[in-house]
């Protein structure tokens, strides 16, 4: 944008506000980044956008010209007042916490994503049904969702995105790029949900990557050893240790393990617990 961090610096002065560390707000300043999110969006005035943190409504004006409507939410409410009356017809602005708020009918999801609510912003998304998103996130964030198995960035976000959806790494992003620049480098990510892989229990597979991958260095007979109340309640104290030492990941580490083949490890959980009766996973 003209001027850059200079005019972003002006517009706070003007609104007497500072960037608030606290809600991590570092402001887009580099216009080739901001033209190539929106290339790889494809907006069309059929679409619906969510925008979650308008900030001074860069992105969000952008936004307006391409696509049919905008939802955009802002929580600092200092500048979700500033916006007011300033942005185009077709935006609807929420001064409301994103993560806490229901969300509302929307085609793509587009936004420069504050760095503390990646993690549940990505797996609030992942319920929702979109047809694309394009986000601008911390780069070691990035890393975990595009992770193969084998790799100290492979875990519990990547395989649960990879039940949903597909992940591109666009292209890394500089600190320079953002006023007040981060200390890390960010990336712009494209995620197209497709079938990945069904799970029989969605629950189930969550809890399961929740446990094993909170100790993801154990082998997983060892890490699902005290789990047997929280993952299969129906299954007998003899009934689990059966099963743990006859599964064919037994000494395997989850980090080893494709997103597939834990998929397929949640389904026999769940069919040890008797919440299904049968099904070939093979």
């Amino acid at each position: 944008m003209p001027g850059g961090g200079a005019s972003v610096r002006r517009a706070l002065e003007g609104l007497g506000a500072r960037p608030r560390k606290g809600l991590g707000q570092h402001f887009l300043v580099d216009d080739g980044v901001l033209a190539r999110q929106l290339a790889a969006a494809s907006l069309s005035p059929e679409d619906t956008v969510l925008e979650v943190g308008a900030g001074l409504g860069t992105l969000t004006r952008e936004l307006a010209r391409a696509a049919g409507h905008v939802v955009a939410y802002e929580t600092d409410r200092r500048l979700a007042r500033a916006l007011e009356g300033r942005l185009p017809a077709n935006v609807r602005l929420l001064a409301e916490d994103a993560l806490e708020a229901v969300w509302p009918h929307f085609t793509k999801f587009v936004a420069n994503v504050p760095y503390g609510i990646s993690s549940p912003l990505l797996f609030k998304l992942l319920d929702h049904g979109f047809e694309l998103a394009v986000v601008l996130l911390q780069r070691e964030f990035a890393d975990r969702l595009v992770a193969v198995p084998r790799t100290k960035d492979y875990g519990r976000l990547t395989v649960a995105c990879a039940r949903v959806a597909a992940v591109e790494l666009l292209e890394v992003v500089p600190p320079s790029a953002f006023w007040p620049s981060p200390r890390v480098d960010s990336a712009l990510v494209r995620i197209t949900p497709r079938g990945g892989f069904e799970v029989a229990d969605v629950a189930v597979f969550d809890a399961m990557l929740r446990t094993v991958f909170s100790q993801r260095r154990k082998m997983l007979r060892n890490s699902l050893a005290g789990a047997r109340a929280a993952l299969a309640p129906g299954a007998t104290d003899e009934e689990w240790r059966a099963f743990l030492a006859g599964m064919g990941w037994a000494a395997a580490r989850p980090e080893e393990l494709a997103p597939a083949e834990l998929g397929r490890l949640a389904d026999d959980i769940t069919v040890l617990g008797g919440r299904m009766q049968t099904r070939d996973r093979r």
